[in-house]
């Protein structure tokens, strides 16, 4: 019964340590938002910040994977600076009153947080796992 026991949690283990090279990892999108946020900014002063980004969950669709994130993004100026294109491209900008209106977050200032929780689908390739566009 012990030989059983041990044979079932070393099969146990190595299937879950398998698992994790089937999924794509928070670093394989983490740089991606963090390069496309770091465009707010002004006289080379970055204008939000991205922290506490955490792969939440995933679901593997068989060509795709679902990965969920959350982060959060903290306002290094007022939101009207930001989202009126003097600091943020207008797309960014837009996206961030879009995000806080949802939130219903209408006033925000210096030091705000914004949470953000999203989903990438994600494909294999030759080099890694990618974004699907």
């Amino acid at each position: 019964m012990i030989n059983k026991l041990k044979v079932f949690t070393l099969i146990a283990a190595f299937l879950s340590g398998c698992s994790n090279d089937e999924a794509p990892s928070l670093s394989d999108v983490e740089q991606g938002i963090k390069e496309s946020w770091a465009e707010c900014k002004y006289k080379e002063k970055p204008q939000v910040e991205i922290t506490d980004m955490e792969r939440t969950n995933g679901i593997n669709h068989g060509e795709t994977y679902e990965m969920f994130i959350s982060y959060k993004i903290k306002l290094n100026n007022d939101f009207k600076m930001l989202v009126d294109g003097v600091s943020c491209p207008i797309y960014l900008g837009d996206s961030l009153v879009r995000i806080a209106a949802a939130q219903g977050i209408f006033d925000m200032k210096e030091g705000s947080i914004i949470n953000i929780d999203t989903s990438f689908n994600m494909v294999k390739s030759e080099n890694g796992w990618i974004q699907e566009e």
